[in-house]
């Protein structure tokens, strides 16, 4: 509107670079694979409103240029009422984005939650496997020790009563 009361170059290509970065993301938000049908149905309405925007505005711009100014804003004030209708829509898309990026967030917390659990699992089966190899293993070596020592006591090169087994223990 403020190109209608002081025309510029500048500000009739920030109004063109405005448009073209809308576009843009237009654009890029068509090329996500989570955008729903809905929210194409929604994105695809922006791009025509903003098209009938940019079309009344252009006018509008080529009226002011022309020395027109009564028409130049009667025709930007065409473009009023599609303004609010794609405000509603951008508003609409921006909610459906949230609610899929909560789920998302929510799913992935889910996974996570499991992903934890199994490593506890994994944890807590390898941490019984250990034992259970430590009991099986000292088990039997502390057998083995105790009769190589008996047999070297009977041999008479060891004193037995350090690791507790009585001289003359048959056992």
């Amino acid at each position: 509107d403020q190109y209608l009361t002081l025309p510029s170059d500048s500000l009739r290509k920030a109004f063109l670079t405005h448009g073209d970065s809308a576009y843009s993301y237009q654009r890029r938000y068509q090329q996500l694979s989570s955008l729903g049908n809905n929210d194409r149905i929604v994105l695809n309405r922006i791009a025509d409103v903003q098209a009938r925007i940019e079309v009344a505005y252009g006018r509008a711009f080529a009226l002011t240029d022309l020395g027109r100014p009564d028409e130049a804003r009667a025709a930007a004030e065409q473009a009023r009422a599609p303004a609010t209708t794609l405000t509603e829509d951008v508003q609409r898309l921006s909610d459906s984005q949230s609610k899929s990026a909560l789920l998302g967030q929510q799913e992935l917390q889910q996974e996570t939650q499991q992903r934890r659990t199994i490593l506890w699992l994994l944890f807590s089966g390898a941490l019984a496997f250990g034992l259970g190899t430590v009991v099986v293993v000292i088990g039997p070596a502390v057998n083995v020790n105790t009769a190589a020592l008996r047999f070297r006591l009977l041999l008479g090169q060891a004193d037995m009563g350090q690791f507790g087994i009585g001289v003359g223990d048959p056992g």
